[in-house]
């Protein structure tokens, strides 16, 4: 739990400890993907994308369909022969008496179903608990109206599964069906039944109650910069599976005891004579820009030295170094990306780490064992916890199995005002509606996997005609005013064509992003430009400018103006463009026949539920931090009373830290305008003073200034009126029910 309740305790610290104590205090970082303040409310209205904990783009929770564990209450429909046995009887998978018991007879009319409206192209997953007799069947359904119906036929275990159906609704909106069903060839006749839920996503996620309105979840997001741990490698700790090529070796997993006492390393044993490798399979496809690092452990037993490195499918070995970072043994370059680690112990444990950049094909993990590959000479070797991770260091190990693993860190809960994506098919470069025009390129859709995990990205390559090379859409921005465009963009070959450009028709304004280094190569004057690695070589490129006439966007391989001749091999990958009118870009909106928007974030806690609370003598703090661009204006960490009346903190456009009373600014710190760190704020209050630190900097006072209207809630993330947004990330809060000293509060900050 996030959440902490200190009272009296934290009065007796403060007295006795000079570390000051919080009555209180939310974490926004932790707790499973984050925790909302006891007694708040949140609402957004729609669905929104965040990074998720791997980095990847998603929904946050949500879910359409109301009532979602009562199923006998409207809006559900249910057909003759399905019988409701009993209401909250069964022990829900969440472990309250909430599940209900349902009865099946016949093979028709024997369905439980709710009705979605759901809009044009519109991709919706259904999923539902379900626990029956083991070996029954029993099936779950989605209904598009003008799409294809997806069944799942689920065969129970006897515990509690959760199923789901994901379909397309096609060129035509209307009402779809999410059911749950027996039909001829199904045997269910008496299942529990908890926790329906539909969803615009691709999969299904956290399970979200309803009542009698659906909810759209708050976003806990996630820093795909900021990885913590990372794994390439599949089946990390089974060697001997088939994503393994074991040649010539016996492998036997878990028999001996790892450095942390358990029984998870694994021995290879290699032949007498013959070829003799472990090595990674399939190969992994990355850009030559990209760095790998490759950490293992390895303990002798009759082999004391073995090969390691990380070599293209070409056995091109470049750019590669290698490091021991524990334990005894010694390593010596045999090629630029296989090494000899040599003088390994039998009683300890050795970790090495081999870097590598400037892959030219896909990539694979070779280790070979004892001296020399074709002539091993028999014996065996331990080996434990394989990794490989992008970077030049290597993270702490992640198990894997069938699917690649990276955990990314946490920076809170994501607060943004209302935007638009106008980019009509911001996933489909290959729809005419939405991409008007096209010059000397090839385009192709589900080229590669995307920034969201599916296989949704297209490729554009520039063809071998000498010239330039674009797409354009087909939206048309209108003079005067300011637009923020961004997509995200992946490098395909290892030529000039590797840039992206992105811009303005008939301005010949916008940015030039090298895609092989992540570097901004150019930006017109008057716009500005930003780039931000998402991970797997992705990278999410934004333009902001006001052109001075009508004018579509361009996507060029190659960038801006640049003319030249392809080789129709080489280009860009592009996936989820956006054009929203703003200062700033904001979180990722997916459209497809219409232009599609996305309500604000709005958070707001009763005061009353803040234990210890004093409105005459306190301290709030607060750490969050803004997003690209987004420090125009003056948005509000949090403010306290009714619209119009509003006290709370801000931040200027310049940086500043500022407490208001309703529209009078009463104190303002000295500003930081390094937008890219978290902002750590703090308030005192007293009868007669008021007191402001920002990043443990100058505290600002004053004295005899009312404190204003208090009002009864917290606005989180904004303020004013609803109005103010942080477009940002709200990371903790704390509140002390007592005045903070100067130096307190520069430490609080710190």
């Amino acid at each position: 739990m996030t959440v902490r309740y200190l009272g009296y305790k934290a009065e007796r610290r403060r007295r006795y400890n000079s570390q000051p104590a919080p009555v209180f205090t939310q974490d926004f970082t932790t707790g499973g993907g984050g925790a909302l303040p006891p007694g708040s409310t949140f609402s957004r209205g729609t669905i929104g994308t965040l990074y998720n904990s791997q980095g990847l783009v998603a929904y946050a929770p949500s879910n359409l369909l109301l009532q979602s564990q009562a199923l006998n209450l409207s809006p559900w429909v249910t057909q003759p022969n399905v019988t409701l046995t009993s209401t909250n009887t069964g022990v829900a998978p969440d472990g309250t008496l909430t599940a209900s018991l349902w009865t099946f007879s016949g093979t028709s009319n024997n369905s439980i179903y709710q009705s979605y409206n759901t809009a044009v192209n519109q991709t919706l997953t259904g999923s539902v608990y379900l626990k029956g007799q083991a070996g029954q069947t029993i099936s779950v359904s989605w209904q598009p109206f003008s799409g294809s119906a997806v069944f799942t036929v689920w065969t129970l275990t006897g515990n509690w599964d959760r199923v789901s159906a994901t379909a397309t609704n096609g060129a035509t909106a209307g009402s779809g069906n999410f059911a749950i069903s027996v039909t001829a060839g199904q045997t269910a006749t008496a299942v529990y039944v908890w926790g329906a839920q539909l969803e615009a996503s691709p999969t299904a996620t956290t399970y979200t109650p309803t009542t009698t309105a659906a909810v759209y979840g708050p976003r806990f997001d996630y820093d795909p910069t900021n990885v913590l741990q990372q794994n390439f490698l599949l089946n990390s700790g089974n060697l001997s599976a088939g994503t393994w090529n074991t040649n010539n070796l016996v492998v036997a997993n878990n028999v001996l005891q790892a450095p942390d006492g358990t029984y998870t390393g694994a021995s290879i044993t290699a032949p007498v004579t013959g070829f003799a490798y472990l090595s990674t399979n399939p190969p992994v496809a990355y850009n030559s820009a990209t760095t790998l690092t490759y950490s293992v452990f390895v303990k002798a037993n009759t082999i004391s030295q073995l090969y390691i490195g990380l070599y293209d499918t070409s056995f091109v070995g470049t750019s590669a170094s290698a490091v021991v970072l524990s334990g005894p043994g010694s390593l010596v370059n045999v090629t630029g990306s296989l090494y000899s680690l040599t003088g390994l112990s039998t009683t300890q444990w050795t970790q090495v780490a081999v870097t590598r950049t400037g892959f030219a094909a896909a990539v694979q993990l070779y280790i070979y064992p004892n001296n020399n590959a074709s002539t091993p000479a028999g014996g065996s070797i331990g080996i434990w916890q394989p990794n490989v991770n992008q970077g030049f260091t290597a993270l702490p190990y992640l198990p894997t199995t069938s699917t690649p693993q990276t955990v990314c860190a946490p920076i809170g809960l994501l607060i943004e005002e209302t935007r638009t994506n106008s980019a009509l098919y911001s996933q489909d470069l290959t729809n005419a509606t939405g991409w008007s025009a096209s010059l000397n390129v090839t385009i192709a859709n589900a080229s590669t996997t995307a920034p969201d995990g599916t296989g949704t990205a297209s490729y554009v390559l520039a063809n071998t005609t000498n010239g330039q090379h674009w797409i354009e859409n087909a939206y048309i921005c209108a003079a005067g005013t300011t637009y923020t465009l961004s997509c995200y963009a992946k490098a395909l070959g290892s030529t000039s064509a590797t840039t992206l450009g992105l811009g303005f028709a008939y301005n010949s304004q916008g940015g030039n992003f090298n895609l092989l280094t992540g570097a901004i190569t150019s930006t017109s004057i008057g716009a500005t430009t930003s780039i931000k690695n998402v991970g797997n070589g992705w990278y999410r490129c934004a333009v902001t400018y006001t052109p001075t006439s009508l004018g579509a966007i361009l996507v060029q391989p190659g960038g801006l103006l640049s003319s030249f001749a392809g080789d129709n091999a080489s280009g860009i990958y592009v996936w989820g463009m956006q054009i929203e009118i703003g200062v700033f870009g904001t979180s990722y909106i997916p459209t497809t026949s219409a232009a599609v928007g996305r309500a604000a974030d709005v958070l707001s806690q009763p005061i009353s539920s803040i234990p210890y609370f004093s409105a005459t003598a306190g301290t709030f703090a607060i750490t969050y931090s803004l997003d690209e661009g987004a420090n125009s204006g003056s948005p509000a960490a949090f403010t306290i009373g009714p619209s119009g009346t509003s006290s709370g903190f801000n931040t200027s456009g310049g940086g500043a830290a500022q407490w208001w009373n309703g529209s009078t600014n009463i104190i303002t710190t000295n500003g930081s305008t390094n937008w890219a760190l978290p902002r750590k704020e703090a308030f005192a209050y007293t009868a007669s003073s008021r007191a402001i630190c920002q990043n443990a900097g100058t505290v600002a006072t004053d004295a005899n200034v009312p404190w204003g209207t208090l009002g009864t809630t917290f606005d989180w993330g904004s303020g004013y009126g609803i109005s103010q947004w942080i477009n940002g990330h709200i990371r903790s809060f704390s509140y002390f029910n007592y005045a903070l000293t100067n130096t307190q509060l520069q430490q609080v900050t710190t």
